[in-house]
């Protein structure tokens, strides 16, 4: 999962850096780093709640490919 990826999708739900962090249990400093790649990328389990996250409100990652969800 890309930075941007990451980003986008937050975007796309209309999230916070702090609303993507409360849903996966992390800090926003850390999204924050992320989307900016200056902590490196969130490492398995965190990439999973992630997808986790963006799938219960519509939005997919698989890969290259971002799915937003119609009304996004």
């Amino acid at each position: 999962m890309s930075p941007s990826h990451i980003k986008i999708a937050r975007c796309a739900l209309g999230w916070s850096q702090e609303r993507l962090a409360r849903e996966i249990s992390a800090h926003p400093k850390t999204v924050a780093y992320w989307e900016r790649q200056k902590a490196g990328n969130p490492d398995g389990p965190m990439i999973n709640a992630m997808r986790e996250a963006f799938a219960r409100y519509g939005v997919t990652i698989r890969g290259r490919t971002l799915t937003l969800p119609k009304d996004a």
